[in-house]
């Protein structure tokens, strides 16, 4: 069943000054490239329009409730926030609206001030890819994942932690689940005291690919997922609380003949094409006579019957042999 294209990913003016951006989808590299992506996804083209619409000094406020995505895509965005905070004096706020995982974990580390509330949730693991390929191929993989690792995520989470980065390297390999007051033991951020309402990350197949998924955060999930079944029916099945309705039939004129009409149904006794031939006078060996009409009188009768041996008489000279001309030669022979 495909999910509804919920529109999660925003960008819009708060004040003269201040702008909000919502990411509350998984980050993409393209949505037009990415089968799974639905429009609440956010991909690079969606952040770099957001980005460049920024006057200079202003605020821009980003609202986080995302399962994570692309390591490839949240550190190129990344990038883009560092830069616009260097060239444009873009002034950055953070705020956990419900989770922060995944590659969403660093992305918010560019951030001057990160905020949660009382619900919110950061999770932060070891970068995950896909390869195919011999043995070279995934070497390569493997040297590519520990570089964004050590070069991107590490660094960016360094910004803002309180510990040490073999505390935080820790944190990373054992696939972490903090709560609020857990992430402010080891992160510089703000606890706001008051929760959070907002719609839960209902990503189900993006949080299966997670080891130690909170079972609350599972069955939220998994029970809006069954609220979507709901609401959008599968193709041809109708909507709860929908009647279900035929097709009407193809409007006819009054005059005009009905398929039946048209095209009479065929029966057991019609005969066949062989019995059609000899009634029609195709076989004269098996020729039979016409029914008579009871209006014949008896002298009308007798007439017929002798002219109708005459119908078939151009059909029985042809197949009659022409014996003639040796009847001549035998009578020439014997009056010599």
């Amino acid at each position: 069943m495909k999910k509804p294209m919920k529109k999660f990913y925003e960008f819009k003016n708060e004040a003269d000054t201040s702008y909000g951006l919502y990411i509350y989808g998984a980050l993409t590299d393209n949505k037009e490239e990415d089968w799974s992506a639905t429009e609440s996804d956010v991909d690079l083209n969606d952040f770099k329009k957001a980005l460049n619409q920024l006057p200079n000094d202003s605020t821009l406020n980003m609202y986080v409730n995302s399962p994570g995505g692309s390591v490839f895509a949240s550190s190129t965005m990344a990038s883009m926030l560092q830069r616009a905070k260097e060239t444009k004096g873009i002034h950055i706020t953070s705020y956990i609206d419900g989770l922060c995982a995944s590659a969403t974990s660093f992305l918010i580390m560019v951030s001057d001030e990160i905020r949660l509330y009382k619900n919110s949730m950061l999770m932060v693991h070891k970068p995950m890819s896909i390869a195919f390929g011999n043995a070279d191929d995934m070497r390569k993989e493997i040297e590519t994942l520990d570089s964004i690792e050590e070069n991107v995520m590490m660094p960016l989470y360094m910004k803002k932690a309180k510990v040490d980065e073999a505390t935080i390297k820790n944190l990373i390999d054992v696939e972490s689940w903090l709560s609020a007051e857990e992430t402010a033991k080891y992160f510089d951020v703000e606890l706001l005291g008051t929760n959070k309402e907002c719609t839960a990350c209902a990503d189900l197949e993006l949080l299966k690919r997670y080891k130690n998924v909170p079972k609350e955060l599972k069955e939220e999930a998994e029970a809006e997922e069954k609220e979507l079944e709901k609401i959008i029916p599968e193709e041809g099945e109708s909507a709860p609380g929908e009647e279900k309705t035929e097709p009407e039939p193809p409007e006819t004129s009054p005059n005009e003949p009905t398929k039946e009409e048209e095209e009479p149904k065929s029966t057991k006794n019609e005969p066949n094409e062989s019995e059609k031939e000899e009634k029609e006078g195709n076989t004269p060996e098996k020729e039979e006579k016409a029914p008579k009409s009871p209006e014949i009188s008896p002298e009308e009768e007798e007439e017929e019957e002798k002219e109708e041996p005459k119908q078939h008489e151009d059909v029985e000279n042809t197949q009659r042999i022409d014996y003639s001309y040796f009847e001549n030669k035998l009578n020439s022979l014997k009056g010599e």
